[in-house]
């Protein structure tokens, strides 16, 4: 078996499994911890979920499991298992593309599974006002499109899939997006936002904080748009900068949404 928990930056998460992994004998187990629950997105670990999503899409762990933070599977043949910097680069592509959508799209069409504070937080964050805000029990309709904001989340969507409803109508908001669409949010609807913010003075520390971080380092966000698919793959100390600066940041927005909702993000 090989367990991987050593320094959680992307480079020598990345790093530790190349290396490590053709030690193990034919059909040997990965463990990875600090894999984020689904709900954090990566807010926590946000190199760890580069390197595992990317591990997760090339297939090379059979029999996989993802159970809170810890992911694991079994290698059928180590000596040949690997990941590069292109397809981690394309994992990091496809997430922002993901947040990206979310953050552009009219959600006029989608109903809410949260709770009243996050319900309230998030409608002046998305373009389009939100249909209704149910409980997860209260889902019914199959054919309707759905956005999952809970912590944890297993539960609504453990029961939207007993309910049939399908994958491809549920969009999960997790931490990393909910933090991406407070960005937003400050950006397009300050005043609402402040207005219902129930810690104004603290939210106030944390955008001077932001805002101190963006004109000493420059400003990496999500909301612009990092790069476009086709874009020359960075170096590997290149693309695991980037993916710090990234976690920094939206650690900061995280505390700043910790003033809206109940839950810890």
């Amino acid at each position: 078996m090989l367990f991987i928990d050593g320094d959680h930056e992307f480079k020598h998460v990345f790093e530790d499994f190349n290396m490590w992994i053709p030690h193990l004998r034919p059909k040997g187990l990965v463990v990875f911890h600090d894999y984020d629950p689904v709900e954090r997105g990566g807010l926590v670990h946000f190199g760890v979920k580069i390197c595992v999503d990317t591990i997760r899409r090339s297939g090379l762990l059979k029999k996989s499991e993802h159970k809170y933070k810890l992911f694991y599977g079994m290698v059928e043949n180590p000596n040949n298992a690997s990941v590069n910097i292109e397809e981690s680069w394309q994992t990091f592509e496809n997430l922002e593309q993901h947040i990206f959508s979310v953050l552009k799209s009219d959600c006029s069409d989608r109903i809410l599974v949260a709770d009243d504070r996050f319900s309230l937080f998030i409608n002046g964050c998305l373009h389009g006002k939100l249909k209704a805000m149910v409980l997860p029990h209260e889902v019914r309709a199959q054919d309707c499109k759905y956005l999952v904001s809970g912590h944890p989340v297993s539960l609504p969507l453990y029961l939207m899939e007993a309910r049939n409803i399908p994958c491809e109508n549920i969009t999960i908001l997790d931490s990393v997006i909910a933090c991406c669409l407070l960005e937003k949010g400050l950006r397009e609807n300050f005043d609402y936002l402040y207005k219902i913010n129930h810690s104004p003075a603290t939210l106030t520390r944390w955008c001077e904080l932001l805002d101190m971080l963006d004109k000493g380092y420059g400003k990496v966000s999500f909301y612009d748009k990092l790069y476009g698919i086709g874009e020359i793959p960075p170096s590997l100390n290149e693309l695991s900068k980037l993916i710090a600066r990234l976690q920094f940041r939206l650690n900061i927005l995280a505390r700043m949404l910790k003033t809206f909702v109940d839950w810890t993000p």
